[in-house]
């Protein structure tokens, strides 16, 4: 027995050393690594009492007129200057106080935080790029960023646009998608190649720029710069360069979109709750049918988890591809809950949150490169083990055996589940590691695979921040602790129970039927749609393949 613990002893000994030569300061990379950060469970306070006047005195502001689609409303409420520095004439708010604003911005209209949002890219990509935190003439200003293109999406390394040098001056000849403020704009911040070398711009609002409003995505326009001439001082920062620092300008602000997210679904939920406690149906109200309360329950749990992830300052991005996963299943629990007496506020906040779902990136784009970096991070540590080591890791988790766990200064009503985390954090890292050394620089090929780490990081991510947040409230004895122990608890438990087929998949890599899915993708495509012959022996308008084909074609 002695020999026994012994030699799981100098295993976790070595196993904690090689991870954490790797451990970075992202909580992603730490969680696939099976790592909680140390003290996970305290929530604390984000906003000190000056920043929460601030916060209140310009909520208030908001409160007392229904905001429309134009930014030109938020920019007279000065909502436009609260991520530019008190230097610079702005506000200067932290991360947390914006997003109490863009909250209630988009609690009020999703379209209006939309506009805003872009507004502070367009100013902040200045401010990057430039090395410079004052670059434009007043921080309250419109501003539109033009970096999508029709032919090339939001790939900036592919920007068609072009800049020339022509003696003190440059033209900027291109056309650019899907522009919000383009109609309201003061100036563009406009990427473009400059001698390839792809650039960014400060064009101001004049010259030969055709702006055409488009009706398949509203607030959005096509901006088009027919050979402009701006002045050499238009170029912002270096020639080249900026392709690494325009991604992370991205995902810094990101959180502007989550909070805006929550805004809206909290007004959804007050909408749906409103309906089903006036609306009847079978000779009672809609809130008392064991079916309405479910979806209802459902639709509070999952804007609980998106406050309590925003306001703990987990990564954005995860934090953002949790908020495109909420706001489509609210969206689609008030339809069935209204039916067609759906409301049009409630329809305006589906549409909206619709849009809202794909910014900046679609969601499958977002969960791969944070999911490959995130393995890219935990494949330097694995690099550095030796087969020895990595044999006895192996060795001591087939034996049974897992890490110490601590739950912190965790509530003890949530002690459990906390032990519970802890075990699937390190289940998560097993099934990390066995995943890297399987594909190994394929991996970037497994697509699917790495959607499934990637499921699981934001599961555990979620369930650490109700966790923290319901410990805080419990500890704290607030009014409305006991309910929200009650919804950490069942989130929690809800997650684990699909965390076990997810990890039964990622241990079993050639197991599953990703291959399988895979041809059947492929005959569609290659048949142009589907291809079955139909039930009834009808004569299908498309091409028809006997059972030997189909079989040979799905592999047998």
């Amino acid at each position: 027995k002695l020999q026994f613990l012994y030699f799981i002893v100098v295993i976790q000994t070595m196993r904690r050393t090689v991870f954490c030569r790797s451990i970075q300061s992202s909580f992603s990379s730490n969680l696939a690594q099976g790592r909680l950060e140390e003290g996970w469970s305290k929530y604390s306070d984000a906003i000190e009492e000056d920043e929460r006047a601030a916060v209140d005195v310009v909520t208030t502001k908001m409160k007392s007129k229904k905001l429309s689609d134009s930014v030109a409303e938020l920019k007279e409420l000065g909502c436009l200057e609260l991520t530019i520095p008190k230097e610079a004439g702005g506000k200067g708010m932290t991360t947390a106080a914006q997003s109490q604003v863009f909250e209630q911005i988009g609690r009020q209209n999703l379209n209006a935080a939309l506009s805003a949002y872009y507004n502070t890219l367009a100013h902040r990509a200045l401010a990057v790029h430039s090395g410079e935190e004052v670059h434009s003439d007043t921080p309250n200003t419109v501003a539109a960023y033009c970096l999508t293109e029709a032919s090339t999406g939001s790939d900036i390394r592919s920007t068609t646009t072009k800049a020339e040098e022509s003696n003190d001056s440059y033209i900027i000849s291109g056309e650019k998608s899907c522009v919000t403020n383009a109609t309201d704009a003061e100036f563009f911040t406009v990427f473009a190649k400059l001698d390839n070398s792809l650039s960014l711009f400060k064009v101001p609002k004049s010259g030969d720029i055709s702006i055409v409003e488009n009706t398949s995505f509203p607030l959005t326009s096509t901006v088009k710069f027919n050979n402009v001439k701006v002045p050499k001082s238009s170029l912002i920062g270096p020639v080249g360069g900026i392709v690494g620092t325009t991604s992370k300008l991205n995902n810094r602000h990101l959180h502007l979109v989550s909070s805006s997210i929550l805004g809206s679904q909290k007004e959804l939920l007050s909408l749906v709750c409103s309906h089903c406690d006036t609306k009847q149906a079978f000779g009672r109200t809609l809130r008392d049918h064991p079916l309405m309360k479910k979806e209802i329950a459902g639709m509070g749990l999952r804007v609980y988890v998106l406050e309590s992830m925003l306001y703990l300052g987990v990564d954005p991005l995860v934090t953002k591809i949790v908020a495109a996963d909420i706001s489509k299943q609210n969206a689609e629990a008030a339809q069935r809950i209204m039916g067609c007496a759906c409301s049009r506020e409630v329809a305006q906040i589906t549409s909206s949150s619709t849009m809202m779902q794909h910014i900046p990136v679609t969601k499958e784009v977002a969960i791969l490169s944070h999911t490959l970096e995130t393995l890219e991070k935990c494949g330097s540590g694995l690099r550095s083990k030796s087969t020895t080591k990595l044999l006895f890791g192996r060795l001591a988790r087939s034996l049974g055996y897992t890490p110490r766990t601590d739950v912190g200064d965790i509530h003890p009503s949530l002690k459990q589940q906390a032990v519970l985390v802890n075990k699937l954090a390190d289940k998560l890292g097993a099934c990390t590691e066995n995943v890297l050394v399987k594909f190994g620089k394929k991996l970037i090929d497994e697509q699917i695979a790495v959607s499934r780490v990637s499921d699981c990081i934001v599961s555990i991510t979620t369930m650490v921040s109700v966790l923290s947040r319901a410990s805080k409230s419990a500890l704290a004895s607030s009014p409305t602790h006991q309910t929200e122990v009650t919804m950490a608890i069942t989130w929690v438990k809800t997650e684990s129970a699909r965390l076990t087929n997810i990890f039964a998949d990622l241990e079993n890599v050639y197991k599953t039927t990703d291959s399988s899915l895979s041809r059947i993708s492929d005959h569609l495509t290659e048949t142009k749609g589907y291809f079955p012959s139909h039930p009834c022996n009808a004569q299908p308008l498309w091409p028809v393949y006997d059972l030997n084909t189909v079989k040979n074609l799905l592999g047998g």
